[in-house]
């Protein structure tokens, strides 16, 4: 692995351990998201309901599939905030040789936050649900 490389690994380690982060993870999933699971399993059901009333002429049915819908959001949504975590690195290593590291450091960190707080759960759910 190069430097810039490790560089780039150490400081998304740090973001992910940043207690600010775990704040608003744990509010994002514990709260956030709970918000929209009603309908999250109002979709399961109705999914359920008609794979009962079609089934393959092979004797599968999409239950699976709709047993799945919920985890699938959330793997769907981890990746989302993944892809928005990604944009620290970057920041970071524009602090770099910086005489004010930390100050570099932490506005990395509130401006990560402040994208990852701009994700709408429920437009993500609309998306998700276009795409399934």
């Amino acid at each position: 692995m190069d430097e810039e490389n490790f560089f780039v690994e150490r400081h998304l380690d740090t973001i992910w351990k940043h207690p600010d982060f775990l704040n608003f993870f744990k509010d994002f999933f514990e709260v956030k998201a709970k918000v929209i699971m009603p309908r999250m399993k109002k979709i399961a059901w109705n999914c359920a309901k008609e794979c009962a009333n079609n089934e393959d002429p092979t004797g599968e049915t999409c239950l699976p599939k709709c047993q799945e819908i919920v985890s699938d959001f959330y793997w769907y949504i981890e990746k989302e905030l993944r892809k928005t975590i990604a944009k620290y690195p970057r920041c970071i290593s524009d602090c770099r040789g910086k005489k004010e590291m930390i100050e570099c450091s932490d506005d990395c960190i509130k401006s990560t936050l402040e994208l990852l707080s701009q994700i709408n759960l429920e437009a993500e759910l609309n998306k998700f649900i276009y795409e399934m």
